[in-house]
């Protein structure tokens, strides 16, 4: 991920890298932008972006697009780990909200679920109650999604590619296949029963089960290592009903589907309980 701007003006937003896709926005001169990934030749970007005060997803031609690659001069401060479980995630969407996920077991037990030295690594992007966004607005559950027309099902946490997945709890492994492409890679969805709740632990390298040496329906251990972040460096975590055996989507004006749950409230209470994977972290 990196940051960059727009370098010429009425550069068009499209949904798939391809010069024939309609434009869905124009973005002006300067519009800043977050590169999230490229097209397998690198002709194109998909990058987020505010547009009239709303957070949009789509491919620009990565000619139009200067890329901020000089490291920061200061890192952002560290996010510490919170002396009590925050209390601030609003149930949505208003009206008919999606039930929060449940772990289950002792919260000491439970581990963040990625191994990282990302000083963001304990931000859960939300939204509150009052309609106000803590953390990344296009990270957060139920976030837009390809131009507004798919719901954001997952949190996407801060960390880098290559870092360790660990399993959260005890579980079993249920499922492993192709999720999404990043940067010319093939990223993964892995699944692991967790009891209670399944969670997906999204965006994965295609060869984290030769790696870690695990097959389908293996046991594994809370704090374990399942997998390697993956090209779009990040992790994106889902979580889902007992019983699921693979990742749903939920388009924008479909019912919802009663597999998913939301993860906001289980992720906050692992980053204020939980153990954390790694080496000098806070």
């Amino acid at each position: 991920m990196a940051n960059g701007k727009i370098n010429a003006a009425s550069v068009s937003l499209r949904g798939s890298p391809d010069l024939a896709a309609p434009a869905d926005a124009t973005l002006a001169l300067n519009a800043a932008v977050e590169t999230l990934s490229a097209s397998d030749d690198g002709t194109f970007l998909l990058v987020s972006t505010l547009v009239d005060g709303h957070t949009r997803i789509g491919w620009v031609q990565a000619q139009f697009v200067d890329v901020d690659k000089t490291p920061p001069v200061d890192k952002p401060p560290p996010v510490d780990k919170p002396a009590v479980v925050p209390d601030d995630a609003a149930a949505i969407p208003p009206g008919d909200p999606v039930p929060f996920a449940v772990l289950g077991g002792a919260d000491a037990d439970t581990f963040w679920p990625v191994a990282t030295t990302d000083p963001q690594a304990l931000v859960v992007s939300r939204l509150t109650p009052d309609g106000k966004t803590i953390g990344r607005e296009g990270r957060r559950f139920l976030a837009v999604r390809s131009d507004g027309a798919r719901h954001h099902v997952g949190i996407d946490l801060f960390c880098a590619a290559g870092e360790n997945v660990v399993a959260c709890a005890p579980g079993t492994i249920v499922h492993f296949s192709h999720f999404l492409d990043s940067h010319g890679q093939q990223t993964f969805q892995l699944l692991v029963d967790h009891g209670p709740v399944v969670i997906n632990y999204g965006e994965v390298a295609s060869d984290s089960n030769t790696i870690f040496k695990w097959k389908l329906g293996d046991r594994v251990k809370a704090g374990q290592p399942i997998g390697l972040v993956g090209a779009t460096q990040m992790l994106h975590f889902e979580t889902y009903v007992a019983g699921t055996k693979v990742n749903h989507r939920w388009m924008v004006g479909d019912p919802r589907p009663p597999e998913v749950l939301n993860p906001t409230k289980l992720l906050l209470r692992i980053a204020a309980t939980g153990q954390r994977k790694g080496v000098g972290l806070v």
